[in-house]
């Protein structure tokens, strides 16, 4: 599960350098606090804690806001595409899909 919040910093952090006119600064200057506490938590406590599950979130989400969110000058929101619209409900399908399959499974054994 920390290596998914990770993957949701490392989103944060590139969608809001990339969109700096969306986001005030302060809001910038936490989530850089966030990363350096987190590096020191995890230098500390590396014995138990999976650094490189929160190193492995932090790179797919930033890689992730790259693709989704190219950088832009435009202040506005970007218009969804039905081609984007369509790809979100298949994969939320799929990962609905694969939930109920992995209950199946659990309560088939």
């Amino acid at each position: 599960m920390s290596g998914a919040v990770c993957g949701l910093l490392g989103f944060l952090l590139v969608f809001e350098t990339l969109h700096k006119k969306l986001v005030p600064k302060s809001a910038r200057q936490r989530l850089l606090g966030i990363l350096v506490s987190l590096v020191v938590i995890g230098a500390l406590g590396f014995q138990f804690i999976d650094n490189a599950a929160h190193f492995g979130g932090l790179v797919t989400g930033a890689v992730y806001a790259l693709v989704v969110f190219p950088k832009s000058s435009s202040t506005g929101r970007p218009i969804i595409l039905k081609r984007d619209f369509a790809m979100g409900v298949g994969a939320l399908l799929l990962i609905c899909l694969s939930a109920l399959a992995a209950i199946a499974a659990m309560l088939l054994q």
